[in-house]
């Protein structure tokens, strides 16, 4: 009997090993040859390969969204990029057609051309309009859309002031 009482707790920590080498788990990485048998039966490691699979296309739906995002967004830059280099361009040729007025102002003036107050007049509309084409071109804060259309303003207003200049020379 003493035998048995010497042996008892060196058999409870084999059996505790044992046991413990038969420990479970769904994870087939943390588990070992009892857990894989395990996970088999009970249809844990088809759940298990489920969710990852499931994971992973939620993860490639998303990765397709955002890529769709980016080519929408690098789409909508190369938009405003191409108005804004189409609005600097009319800024440009505007202030061309600006100076040029400008120059004709002066030459009409220097001969006696025309009527004195109309030339004053017609040189102070140039001198607003090159001010009013600088505000635009300098403004940071203003939408491009809005640039544009105070833009198309001032180009028919160029128009107007070409065809008085021209009246005003002819009389």
């Amino acid at each position: 009997m003493i035998d048995f009482l010497v042996k008892w707790p060196a058999l409870l920590a084999v059996a505790a090993v044992i046991l413990y080498g038969c420990n479970t788990s769904d994870d087939p990485s943390q588990g070992g040859f009892i857990s894989g048998v395990q996970g088999l039966g009970t249809g844990a490691y088809e759940k298990r390969v489920r969710e990852k699979r499931d994971m992973l296309e939620s993860e490639e739906e998303r990765r397709h969204r955002l890529l769709e995002e980016k080519r929408r967004a690098q789409q909508e830059h190369a938009a405003q990029s191409e108005a804004q280099r189409a609005a600097t361009q009319q800024l440009d040729q505007l202030e061309a057609s600006l100076g040029q007025l400008d120059r004709a102002l002066k030459q009409a003036r220097g001969a006696e051309q025309a009527d004195t107050d109309t030339l004053n007049r017609l040189q102070s509309e140039v001198d607003d309009m090159s001010l009013q084409r600088e505000l635009i071109k300098n403004d940071p804060a203003t939408q491009d859309a809005e640039k544009l259309k105070r833009l198309q303003a001032l180009t028919w207003r160029k128009q107007r002031l070409e065809e008085a200049l021209a009246e005003a020379l002819a009389n």
